[in-house]
């Protein structure tokens, strides 16, 4: 059942079965909530394999990133510096309530924003590796945020 407004009254309705479709269209399908914490992330990065050169597998150096929202199979996050989809990064995401959490990620998607006169890269990271330790303390965390 649902629900709306009208001259200032909540009243039930029923969607039509054809048309419940328009009702969720645009929302996103997520396996999780995401939630958007006071949380950093510091990170190093390995380039895309795309990218790399014969024998050079060496890290970058360390850089930080806001973290716009977060749940546990990924996160969006924003950067200065660039960073290319498929590029594979160590980070460890911060917060006073919390001891670090150590994860490795894939960056699945980046976009750019012209934010005054510097660039700010806004990356759609995937979590590929979590320890079990880890997963749970941060799973309670993010409940512990909800409430």
């Amino acid at each position: 059942m649902f629900f709306r407004r009208r001259k200032g009254k909540r009243e039930p309705f029923e969607f039509e079965e054809n048309r419940k479709d328009e009702l969720f269209e645009g929302i996103e399908k997520r396996k999780t909530v995401r939630i958007s914490p006071p949380l950093t992330l510091k990170f190093l990065t390995y380039p895309p394999v795309s990218e790399r050169r014969a024998g050079s597998y060496n890290k970058m150096e360390e850089s930080d990133a806001v973290i716009k929202d977060i749940s546990l199979e990924g996160a969006r996050i924003e950067v200065e510096r660039k960073l290319s989809k498929g590029s594979v990064i160590e980070a460890q995401i911060y917060s006073p309530e919390l001891e670090p959490i150590e994860v490795i990620a894939l960056v699945v998607q980046e976009r750019v924003k012209q934010d005054d006169e510097k660039k700010i890269y806004h990356l759609g990271l995937q979590f590929l590796n979590m320890d079990e330790e880890s997963r749970k303390r941060f799973k309670e965390y993010l409940i512990q945020c909800l409430y």
